[in-house]
This record gives structure tokens, sequence and C-alpha cells, in this order.
């Protein structure tokens, strides 16, 4: 099967444009990556709340974001005394179907409480494919490290997929000069 994706239809017909489309469109311009978008950032609030902004994500090709001027708290569990935790900020994307919605959210996953001499054992998340009804996609965005009760830090766990030049710029998307005429294509600067 084919399926054109970006032609006209009249206002009139039936959509034809789904999410797998979108997502289609988006994994592909990542380079089948996913990761951080925009320049999401995860912040201690206290020793039970992290919170984001300033960007989303893309998991498999969906998007979740959080818009310009707005934030996404996540409670943290308190640790155990005398142990330490890594939990795991995420996206998890579930596949609907039929008449159920997909389902596309931040979670915090709780990490397995360790000695403080001990090494960590990173939370298990689920990975699909989300080509059938109740597929579950979790990626790992953001480590939340806690020393007891103590969030001590949140670093970044997942790649930036926002491209940069050789300055550190963010690419945007610019028109280059046609080669011929009534040729007008855009490239990633």
């Amino acid at each position: 099967m084919v399926k054109a994706i970006t032609i006209y239809t009249p206002p009139a017909s039936a959509a034809h444009i789904t999410a797998e489309d979108d997502a289609f469109i988006h994994d592909a311009l990542f380079g089948r990556e996913n990761g951080i978008i925009g320049g999401l950032v995860c912040e201690k609030v206290n020793d039970n709340v992290v919170r984001l902004f300033g960007g989303g994500v893309s998991n498999k090709g969906y998007i979740l974001y959080i818009p310009d001027g707005y934030s996404h708290d996540l409670p943290v569990a308190t640790g155990p005394v005398g142990m330490k935790r890594q939990d795991l900020v995420t996206a998890r994307f579930v596949r609907g179907g039929g008449s159920t919605p997909d389902t596309h959210v931040f979670n915090l996953v709780q990490g397995t409480p360790f000695p403080t001499s001990g090494t960590n054992t990173p939370p298990s998340l689920p990975g699909s494919d989300l080509s059938v009804p109740g597929s579950i996609n979790e990626i790992p965005l953001f480590w939340v490290h806690l020393n007891g009760t103590t969030i001590t830090s949140v670093e970044r766990y997942a790649a930036d997929l926002t491209p940069t030049k050789s300055d550190g710029k963010r690419v945007f998307v610019q028109s280059q000069t046609p080669l011929f005429p009534n040729e007008g294509d855009l490239w990633f600067w």
C-alpha cells in the first residue's frame, strides 16, 4: 500500500491524515531516534517534586511537549534512609484502538533502593513497536538521584534531538535559493 499524506482533499472529504502519519514524519526527521526536543529541562523543586519545562520529547515520532510558559510537576516518593535510589523521568506512550484513545504522558518510574556502597540497577521500561492496541513504549529522559530522603541531583539521560550548528546555535528551517526556476526546497541549516 502507498499513502499520499500531504495532498489536497476537498473540505467535505473524510480526514485522511492520522496520528500515525504525523509520527512517521517526525520519526523520519529525527532519524528514528527517541529523545528530547526543544530543550526540555527537568529540575528539583523539593525532595518530593521535580518539574519539567521548556520543551518536549519524541517517542517513536509521537510528540509530547510542554507549551511555553507552562510546567509539569511529577511527585517523587521519599527515598529510604541510609539507601540510595535512582528514579527515571520518562515519556510513556500507550497505543489506543477502537474507541480507546492513545495516551502519551510524562511519568516517574521509581528505581530500586540500593546500599550507599552498592551499584544501581536501572528500572526496566516497556518497549514496543506500538503496532497493536495496548502496546506501550516508555523512554527514559532524566535520572533523579536520591540519597536517603534527599534528591541530590537531576541529570539528563536522553539524547537532545534538536539539531545544532557548529557554533552551538539551534537549527531552524530556512529556505534555500532555488537551483531551478519554480523550485523552492526547505533545508535544515
